[in-house]
Order: C-alpha cells, then structure tokens, then sequence
C-alpha cells in the first residue's frame, strides 16, 4: 500500500520485542536494554523505559519526522509537555543538554546527542481531519491515529494524547514570526538520543504525511533501540553536535563537532555565516573574527567557552598575516593561552578563505549517571510562565 494508506499494524509481520506495542498489540511489560523496533514509514510504535536508560531515534533512510509523545508510567495524568519545556528553555527549538518536562514539570528526558539539531515544538500532529480538510483526502494514515492505536495496551485514549515533539522536523521561525514547513535536513542514519530521567511509555509515529514537504514527500522508517549505559563501559561514548544555526550545511561528510572522553573536537572553522556566504573579503581580521565568532557559538552550545580550549591549530593561506591573527587571538584568549600550532598551507576548502582554525576544548562529562556518557550543554535556568 503507499505509505499514507498503510493496512492495519495490529498482525505486523516481524516479532515484537516485550514491552512493546505496535499499532495495538498487546505488551505491557518494561522494555528490556537492547530492544530495538523498526517502525515501517507511516506507523507507529510504543514501548516503556526505565530511569537511566538511553532511547535512540533514528531517521533510518534520511528526510523523516519522529512525531513522540511519552506518559509518566503508571496512568494518563502526567505526560511530556512541549508547552513546560519550551517555557523552561524559553527557546522554540531544541538543543544538546536541554531537559524535557512533563505538564507537572517533571524532569522526563535530557536530550544528550543529536545529528540533526532542527526538530519542531510547534506543530501539533496529523490526524485524520487535518487531511480531511486540507487535503479532500478521507482515508489517509494519520500520526493521531498510529499513537491512539500504539497506546492501547495502556489503556491511553486518543483525547489524552498531547502534542508531540516533532524530532527531525524543518519548521524554521522566520523572521515576521511564521513558521515554515520545509525539507527535513536529516540524513541516513542520523540519530538522536534522549536519556531517561522518570520511568515513561513513550509512542513514536513515523509521520504518514505525504501531501506536503515534512517527511520529503515519502514517508520511511523510523528506529527505536533502548541502551543501557552500564552496558557501554570500557567504551568510549561520543556525541556529536551540529548546530544549523551558526554554520552551514558540512561540505562533506562530517560534523560540526564530536564530545568525546571529556574532549570537545571542533572541526576546521572557515570565516562563513549560517547561509554558506564568506565574511571579512580580503580582510583577515575580519575573516579570523568570524571563526573565532563562529567557535564562540560552538562552546557556547556545548556549556563550555574559551577558556575551556586546550589547543589551537591554524593553516593560513598566507604567512604574513600571522601578526594580523595573532591580535585577535590575543583579544579572544586574553591570558588563557591554548597550545597552538600554525601552519601555511597553499589552499583552503572555501575560495577567497584566508585561514582555518581547529580548536580542542574540554568538557564536562559526568553524564549525570552511572553510564559516563558524556553530555555536551549546561541546563538552561528556569523561566516563563
């Protein structure tokens, strides 16, 4: 069937892992670490989890919306709240370290890894009449109706469903303060990973949209996989971040920075915007301001700044600018003074680009737990209503 008419998920044709309820199955027991679900593009899954475990959501094929719910185990009163939360951030988007709160602001999840870093906590979910309406469409798969059918076996009725957070969704705020409804950016394989802080249900629906541009007009699976921290001990556990805000989409294939064994690895910084487009022309002051400008953010997002940098590296196209980069270094770092290494180099990845800059910072990683996995960003303080 397409992916916005997709049959029944009551008989799906793969095992269902305990505590796990896909589409109205029949499991109520607590998922055990190591249980993953592969939700077909179009459904929806739910399952438990327990206090110190790590859930990830992954966009298995590129391009797809993860609309999640979750209500605090044991009734129907308590759930995630997208409206507590972005009062507690006082922010519209999401962000390594945030905490996600419940409608009593309860502490449910931290968010301790993201490759996407562009989700929506705006929208509400599809449901039978948005398509019904918008779209002359009357039987078309619904978010609404995947978690209704996902949250039976927990006796949770489609009334007490509450907005979700859209994980992976491009609903950028512009500037007359609309939002848009765009291409997602994700990629294959892209994942996110929430620690749990209150034993929950959580329900996930792969988005069944397929009539605008939210899930790349052809819904796809969506991955679940339940850790155990414990689990990864003798490993080193690594986070990486990338912040669609402050720089562009990667050239290549890699981010914009990894945390890992207490070690914040910023990649190479060129003198760009958020849009792509080169600052400071001919002028590398101006050029070495914005990446120092653009590191600045990094840090910043990571809960860390620059006194926190243990090691510089900087490749210049031309080796008499050397002074010119050393007078905003020393306006940057003032006496916290990094180890560095300067390089001329005969190009650089960006035409018109005058230097590059590494930079080698460190973190906090106690994690919050037992498991030492290494969270990048500080919580932000309590605000609103």
């Amino acid at each position: 069937a397409p992916p916005g008419r997709l049959p029944s998920a009551t008989t799906p044709p793969y095992d269902i892992p305990t505590g796990i309820s896909l589409g109205g199955g029949s499991a109520i027991a607590t998922t055990t670490a190591g249980a993953e679900v592969l939700i077909p593009g179009g459904a929806g899954a739910a399952l438990t989890v327990t206090r110190g475990q790590l859930l990830e959501i992954v966009d298995v094929e590129g391009q797809q919306v993860a609309d999640f719910v979750a209500f605090a185990a044991g009734g129907d009163t308590e759930w995630l709240s997208t409206t507590h939360t972005r009062s507690a951030t006082m922010r519209l988007d999401l962000r390594v370290g945030d905490i996600l709160q419940s409608n009593w602001r309860t502490p449910m999840f931290e968010l301790v890894q993201d490759d996407v870093g562009t989700h929506d906590v705006i929208t509400s979910m599809c449901d039978a009449r948005r398509y019904l309406l918008d779209y002359g469409v009357s039987d078309h798969r619904s978010c609404r109706t995947n978690l209704t059918r996902a949250l039976e076996p927990w006796r949770i009725s489609e009334a007490r469903i509450p907005d979700p957070f859209n994980f992976f969704q491009n609903a950028p705020i512009l500037p007359d303060r609309s939002f848009g409804n765009q291409l997602p950016i994700g990629r294959p394989g892209d994942r996110l990973t929430l620690r749990v802080l209150a034993d929950a249900v959580v329900a996930v629906s792969a988005c069944p949209q397929d009539l605008n541009p939210c899930n790349g007009f052809h819904p796809s699976p969506i991955r679940l996989r339940v850790q155990d921290p414990n689990s990864q001990e003798g490993t080193l556990n690594k986070t990486r971040i990338r912040r669609p805000d402050v720089l562009p989409e990667p050239i290549s294939h890699y981010t914009d920075a990894v945390a890992a064994g207490g070690l914040l690895w910023l990649s190479g910084m060129l003198p760009v915007d958020p849009q792509g487009n080169l600052v400071g022309g001919d002028d590398v002051v101006r050029q070495t301001e914005q990446i120092f400008h653009n590191i600045g953010l990094l840090l910043q997002g990571a809960g860390a700044d620059f006194d926190d940098v243990v090691k510089v590296s900087l490749f210049l196209l031309r080796m008499q600018d050397r002074e010119a980069v050393n007078s905003v270094r020393q306006r940057v770092f003032g006496a916290s003074l990094p180890a560095s290494t300067l390089v001329e180099v005969s190009a650089l990845a960006i035409p018109g680009a005058l230097l590059e800059v590494e930079t080698l910072a460190v973190v906090d990683d106690s994690g919050g737990g037992k498991g030492g996995r290494a969270t990048v960003g500080r919580h932000q303080p309590m605000g609103g209503k």
